[in-house]
């Protein structure tokens, strides 16, 4: 098949499925703590954003949740992030850095729209939109088949956040929690997180730079995110941050079937040819 025919009936296949609502592949339903979503409306403050989307938790409880007990991300909060992290195995700035790059690059995940085992996806990194905690998931997942090192621990960030990306329509994305992987070496604490377009770690400081509302000064208004640092298993802003028991395997199956669709179809949305973008690059 030419590659013009394959990309037109890929997205045939997407558009079906879009209008049915139903895909070929059977994954297991996902219950109303894991349809959390993390986009915060244009006009919504943290706290709005936050009633909208938890409303419809049933089994929302505070007390040990990693929004809970979340810490001002100031100066003296990114300084007890460093003294929770746990440091990358040897210390290594240039094996981290190295290491990093080669997982976010990596091709592991069964394309949705082609069963063939030879077409791999990586990461849902240019649908930066939602789902940093399943992207979170399989990276550590990834990070611990190459026998990298174990899973890392994650930061949670909750507040006003817009991140500009060039993998958006309106040039940025807009989120009220946000979870990625994270360790240290030294006393510096580094974020990885490719979906803000670097495949390599970023320091703390620069990625809540990044993220802060783009509205405001990130260096006076900084504090007005707050942080905590969690277990590998703690993955949702409803997960209990320390003893968290992680993503069942049919879970992660789920989120990668709806975010590996979600990133094809907002490469067409931005007239990209996701054929080029996701599977050729």
């Amino acid at each position: 098949m030419s590659r013009p025919t394959h990309y037109a009936l890929r997205c045939a296949v997407m558009i079906s499925i879009a209008a049915t609502g139903s895909a070929t592949a059977a994954t297991t339903p996902l219950t109303d703590a894991q349809e959390i979503s993390a986009h915060r409306q244009e006009h919504e403050s943290f706290e709005q954003a936050k009633r909208r989307v938890t409303g419809v938790l049933r089994n929302w409880q505070a007390g040990g949740s990693s929004q809970d007990i979340a810490y001002l991300a100031d100066e003296v909060g990114i300084q007890r992030a460093a003294s929770e992290v746990v440091e990358w195995h040897g210390g290594d700035l240039t094996a981290l850095q190295r290491d990093v790059s080669n997982t976010s690059r990596d091709r592991f995940l069964p394309e949705p729209y082609d069963s063939s085992p030879d077409v791999l996806r990586r990461v849902s990194w240019r649908y930066p939109h939602d789902g940093s905690y399943w992207r979170t998931e399989a990276f550590n997942r990834n990070l611990v088949d190459g026998h990298l090192h174990p899973k890392l621990q994650t930061v949670h960030v909750f507040g006003k956040m817009a991140a500009k990306t060039p993998h958006a329509k309106q040039g940025l994305v807009r989120w009220w929690f946000h979870i990625t992987p994270v360790t240290r070496i030294g006393e510096q604490v580094w974020v990885l997180d490719a979906a803000l377009g670097e495949d390599g770690p970023m320091r703390l400081e620069d990625w809540l730079e990044r993220v802060v509302d783009a509205a405001r000064s990130p260096i006076v208004e900084g504090a007005l995110l707050r942080i905590a640092v969690c277990s590998p298993g703690s993955i949702w802003p409803t997960s209990d941050c320390d003893f968290a028991p992680g993503m069942p395997d049919s879970q992660h199956v789920a989120y990668a079937d709806r975010y590996l669709k979600k990133e094809w179809e907002n490469e067409l949305e931005l007239g990209r040819d996701p054929e080029e973008t996701l599977l050729s690059d």
